[in-house]
């Protein structure tokens, strides 16, 4: 399968050509505010707090049933009437969420402390406050991650995708070629041989709420997965299948602060130079821009393939009176030299045009 990228002409589009770079965007960086946004908010059920409240501790030091009656169906319903009905407005902001209701829980778990609990933990409101605390831990799992995109489309002929991602139309398209099973081999160092597999995903168009109950914790990490894959019906037109990227912070990190951490890492990944299998120019791209991406291409497959070998395919497209992008021409670009960034290019056209459009997925108009 073959997928396209829509660049603008700029720093960034040589940069990724030159080192093979993709690069994931949080939802700060996108064009859409409500993409990589989930928000939580609690229904009702006893049942998932009980569970919440009996699972396994990081630490032995944590085991709140040392503590208080965890089984206590009083404490356990208190705990999800104090919840019930919150809602959050995204994955983040949980953590303020359960810290604005501090006060009323270490007051619910006063009520149901051990009177035999360790020496820890004799003084009752220091007793209650490691309770909301480990509780807090318990409930940030699943929670304690962002996420990050990297956005592709079916489609290399889209308009307004030249419009608004193809730099109004004076930018290009890389054209990516995928593994059998619709995946990238990614490596987050250039110097990496060993290299992460990330699946693409097709988004789905849809005009909906992305909420998902914290406590449907059966269901929780396929309704966080098919949530990130939502966009509005408004964007339908961009036919994004998109990678992504999440960073775990850890629950014991997360609920240690008052904020989600920053991430330090870098988001650029790289893949193997063989993946992009030619570039679309846009109808405002000029000639010597062309030039300048051809001669990139062909440097870097020249220290790669045998001299004589077809390396990568160049096409022009046109915006017509009538408001479609068309194909007008097409090139096989084939290595010159060795460290040379001139190529010989082997027009292609009538048929012989087709096949190759067709073969990439390209609807020539």
């Amino acid at each position: 399968m073959h997928l396209f990228k829509y660049y603008r002409p700029d720093f960034y589009f040589e940069k990724s050509l030159r080192y093979d770079e993709i690069f994931f965007a949080s939802n700060e960086q996108l064009n859409d505010p409500h993409d990589l946004i989930i928000k939580p908010y609690f229904g009702s059920s006893v049942e998932a707090w009980r569970c919440i409240l009996k699972s396994s501790e990081p630490y032995d030091t944590w085991n709140m049933a040392r503590i208080v009656d965890i089984e206590n169906s009083e404490l356990i319903e208190a705990i999800n009437d104090e919840f019930e009905g919150t809602k959050v407005d995204d994955s983040s902001s949980l953590i303020y969420a359960i810290d604005a209701k501090k006060e009323n829980l270490v007051n619910i778990f006063a009520q149901y402390l051990l009177k035999d609990r360790e020496d820890l933990y004799t003084d009752s409101k220091s007793a209650s406050a490691m309770c909301v605390h480990f509780l807090k831990e318990k409930m940030i799992r699943g929670w304690d991650k962002r996420y990050y995109s990297c956005s592709f489309s079916k489609d290399a002929l889209d308009p307004q995708m030249w419009a608004h991602y193809g730099g109004g139309f004076r930018g290009c398209i890389l054209i990516y070629k995928t593994l059998q099973n619709c995946s990238l081999n990614l490596r987050p160092n250039i110097f990496l041989n060993k290299a992460q597999n990330f699946k693409f995903e097709e988004v789905n168009y849809e005009d909906k709420e992305k909420v998902i109950d914290i406590l449907d914790i059966d269901t929780r990490l396929n309704l966080i997965e098919s949530n990130l894959l939502n966009k509005s019906l408004f964007w339908s037109y961009e036919k994004e299948m998109r990678l992504l990227l999440s960073e775990s912070f850890g629950s014991l990190r997360v609920s240690s602060t008052s904020q989600m951490p920053v991430s330090k890492k870098s988001n650029i990944f790289h893949h193997d130079p063989d993946v992009i299998k030619g570039v679309i120019f846009g109808s405002n791209c000029s000639e010597s821009y062309k030039e300048k991406v051809t001669s990139m291409l062909a440097e870097k497959y020249s220290f790669l393939l045998p001299i004589g070998t077809p390396a990568f395919l160049t096409f022009d497209s046109e915006l017509t009176s009538a408001g479609k992008v068309e194909i007008k021409s097409g090139s096989k670009c084939i290595i010159h030299e060795s460290g040379s960034s001139q190529v010989m290019k082997q027009i292609l056209e009538g048929e012989t045009l087709e096949n190759v459009l067709n073969e990439l997925g390209i609807n020539r108009c």
